[in-house]
């Protein structure tokens, strides 16, 4: 039984939500040129190396509207649902993070504290409701990166002690809480795939692109050939096995070493004739360690705690 594992994606309304409007930006809606300036000063943001203030405020006044797209929508929740099929402008969350941050780091440079303060977490605010309803990966580490940013600001202002311990603690525990709940929909992913792979009347509830169907077609012909080929409650213990690890590697301690969640049995990917060789071969290809999304966690729990 893995319902333990399983987990089901809810939409709140549009109203409360903020993904339908940052989905309507355009990915390019920034030039080459600023788009450059903008990922020199803020995707690899360094307290050190702040960007020249005059062309800030001309790339802030050409790009007015993000900036008020922005101001409408913080409050609002994030939900744009990987698993239900949902198309997720992520690059235009990376154009709006990268825009508020120069507005944050301006105010700063321009000894506006209390701006500059109150802008960085609102940048944070952005971050933690895209992870707060992330069901992919790809969103939670976009949502972090926001909230990377949020804090990186928040430690240039070096005004210590403005974040409690208790709130200190309870930040991490719902980073850690949301990375969790993406690995069990990552795992739910899979054991649908599964369970579509033993039959076309197992839809998903994620509409497959061509090259995942033409994917499973393939696991599925190799288990219609062999009967012995496929063995679909012994392919979901291998992963069931692999996220109940990875899940408890995200409560050590960061620095800490994870317990290895790749299992390690003796597979010849060339011998067609091993027992369940089509579920041992979709286990080696699609499982992968998720230690180094632990690491990005942690970057962002050290950030927390030296507030």
């Amino acid at each position: 039984n893995d319902s333990d594992l399983r987990i089901l994606a809810t939409r709140i309304s549009d109203s409360v939500n903020s993904a339908p409007v940052f989905n309507t930006i355009k990915s390019d809606v920034i030039t080459k040129t600023d788009q450059t300036f903008l990922v020199k000063y803020l995707g690899r943001y360094s307290s050190n190396s702040l960007p020249p203030i005059e062309e800030s405020q001309k790339i802030l006044a050409t790009y007015s509207n993000l900036l008020d797209i922005f101001d409408t929508n913080v409050k609002k929740q994030y939900q744009c649902l990987f698993t239900l099929g949902d198309v997720c402008s992520l690059q235009s969350i990376r154009n709006i993070q990268n825009i508020i941050g120069l507005r944050a780091v301006t105010f700063f440079q321009q000894n506006k504290s209390s701006e500059a303060q109150s802008t960085a977490y609102d940048i944070v605010s952005l971050g933690r409701s895209i992870t707060t309803n992330a069901d992919s990966a790809n969103t939670l580490l976009v949502g972090w990166s926001v909230q990377n940013l949020g804090y990186d600001i928040l430690t240039t202002i070096k005004q210590k002690g403005i974040i409690s311990v208790n709130d200190k603690l309870a930040l991490i525990a719902n980073l850690r809480k949301e990375q969790k709940k993406v690995l069990q929909y990552m795992y739910t992913g899979t054991a649908d795939e599964i369970d579509y792979i033993t039959s076309p009347n197992n839809k998903p509830s994620r509409q497959l692109d061509h090259d995942e169907e033409d994917l499973v077609n393939t696991y599925r012909k190799g288990a219609s050939a062999n009967p012995t080929a496929w063995n679909p409650t012994e392919t979901k213990k291998f992963f069931y096995s692999s996220y109940k690890i990875a899940l408890s590697n995200v409560d050590l301690a960061c620095g800490s070493t994870p317990v290895d969640s790749m299992l390690n049995f003796d597979f010849d990917p060339q011998n067609q004739q091993t027992e369940n060789y089509v579920g041992k071969m979709l286990y080696a290809t699609t499982y992968a360690s998720f230690d180094t999304m632990s690491q990005k966690r942690c970057v962002i729990e050290n950030l927390i705690q030296n507030l």
